[in-house]
């Protein structure tokens, strides 16, 4: 016997292009977390000349009545931050409670190819951006806590990469690219 451990919403698309209140080309992969009695919604959004940047969509069930902001809380070509030239796509997300924040890993793409970034926010207001844990060609990557260890989980072909780290901060952003980046086993 098969058992179901989700169940597709009736009202599938929740969320399309018509649904936002400015133009788009496509919303793809977001990533979700609950902030007080709100469902937050982190979404892809493409525009029409094919660059994405992250949205925030709120909504108090998590199908339907979403707001979302007009701005978006990453945006791609940022002079500073020129791995996200082509965009800010695919976030994932996740609460750590100790440091009262989320953090937000999502695909920096750019003409150097895909690269896992993160990013971090206490209001999903504003985000702030840390730098790359992974470097191109590499993407679909997870920040979590499990059993008091920091760990980065990344898809990748025929491979899930798992990272265990002795704490998440201070480590200093640009070495974070050297750090994740020398192995694909855990570092136990």
């Amino acid at each position: 016997m098969k058992t179901r451990f989700f169940k597709r919403s009736q009202h599938n698309p929740i969320i399309s292009p018509l649904d936002l209140p400015f133009p788009a080309a496509a919303v793809l992969n977001p990533g979700v977390s609950e902030q007080g009695d709100e469902v937050v919604l982190l979404l892809r959004v493409e525009d029409h000349a094919g660059h994405s940047n992250i949205y925030v969509a709120r909504s108090s069930n998590g199908v339907t009545d979403w707001r979302f902001e007009s701005e978006p809380i990453l945006r791609y070509g940022e002079q500073d931050w020129r791995y996200e030239q082509w965009g800010c796509e695919d976030p994932r997300v996740t609460y750590l409670a100790a440091e009262k924040r989320w953090y937000i890993t999502y695909t920096a793409y750019s003409p150097n190819g895909a690269a896992v970034a993160l990013a971090h926010t206490e209001d999903f207001v504003r985000a702030e951006r840390v730098g790359l844990l992974f470097s191109p060609n590499n993407k679909d990557a997870v920040l979590s806590l499990l059993h008091n260890d920091f760990r980065i989980q990344r898809l990748g072909p025929m491979v899930v990469w798992d990272r265990r780290l002795n704490s998440l901060f201070p480590i200093q952003p640009l070495l974070i690219f050297s750090y994740f980046a020398t192995t694909s086993k855990d570092c136990a």
